[in-house]
């Protein structure tokens, strides 16, 4: 069974939320969801949001999200992190983040997940 089903998103960093925003737009033809005082979701399909732009939080890649099938799923996914020994945290809002339920973890190359 596959744990992921599919990629859900990349928050991305941006010094300028106006001008990314435009960029996003123009060139990519993403269309604005949602836009906070310095957040902005993005997507190109049905979904809230394929892209999440964080004015001021450093440039460039900040996470990538995955999408798994379930709680099963989630659960292995939480255990196959416990037994390797990363350290990993778990939340989610979403009300405030727009997503269910998350587990932020950091890869070897320091991108975090």
């Amino acid at each position: 069974m596959a744990v992921v089903s599919s990629l859900g998103y990349l928050a991305v960093g941006v010094s300028d939320l106006d001008e990314a925003i435009e960029y996003y737009s123009r060139f990519v033809r993403l269309d604005v969801t949602e836009r906070t005082a310095r957040t902005a979701f993005m997507t190109g399909g049905l979904e809230h949001h394929w892209l999440r732009l964080e004015e001021g939080s450093g440039n460039g890649l900040k996470r990538v999200g995955y999408i798994v099938e379930d709680e099963a799923a989630l659960a292995e996914v939480r255990a196959g992190l416990g037994a390797a020994g990363i350290q990993f945290t778990e939340g989610g809002d979403p009300a405030n983040e727009r997503v269910e339920r998350w587990l932020r973890f950091v890869d070897p190359g320091g991108g975090e997940h």
